[in-house]
């Protein structure tokens, strides 16, 4: 779990003035700090999305959508920006599912696993998070296995 994550330095500013007006009455506003740190998560996490579609043939259109949402990164943008990356990491997840389930020496967690994964790719109504990226690419590390992750985007049927 990510711990530190960079701040913009008017984000920086926004908390400086949370602290000195904590400072001089004694109290601090718990509502102000839980909307900073969301801010600040939710501006990363974005950061990382832009980060990992730009490794992906995108469309020009979604470019320009990117490039729009990375200007003002708020709630809807992050919305909006999850809408684009979800169906190119069901891609990835797809590929790397393939790959494992080709190997014959998987213990029965690890099938498991695995049928889960799998199961996640056709859930539309759910994110595929990092977390599950993250455990994947663990599990294709310690199997050995290393894949070309392709451009594949996996989205609903129209």
């Amino acid at each position: 779990m990510q711990t530190m994550f960079a701040i913009t330095p008017a984000n920086a500013a926004a908390l400086e003035a949370i602290v000195d007006v904590a400072k001089v009455s004694g109290e601090i506003d718990r509502d102000a700090l839980v909307s900073m740190a969301e801010t600040v998560r939710r501006e990363a996490w974005m950061k990382d999305c832009a980060e990992y579609l730009a490794t992906k043939n995108t469309t020009a259109e979604e470019k320009a959508k990117i490039g729009r949402l990375m200007t003002t990164m708020t709630r809807n943008d992050a919305r909006a920006l999850s809408e684009i990356v979800d169906p190119y990491r069901r891609g990835d997840l797809k590929q790397m599912i393939d790959a494992l389930q080709e190997l014959p020496w998987l213990t029965p967690t690890e099938q498991k696993v695995l049928k889960t994964a799998a199961e996640e790719v056709t859930r539309y109504f759910l994110p595929i998070t990092e977390d599950r990226m993250r455990r994947m690419a663990n599990m294709m590390e310690r199997k050995g296995v290393s894949v070309e992750l392709k451009t594949v985007r996996i989205g609903r049927q129209s």
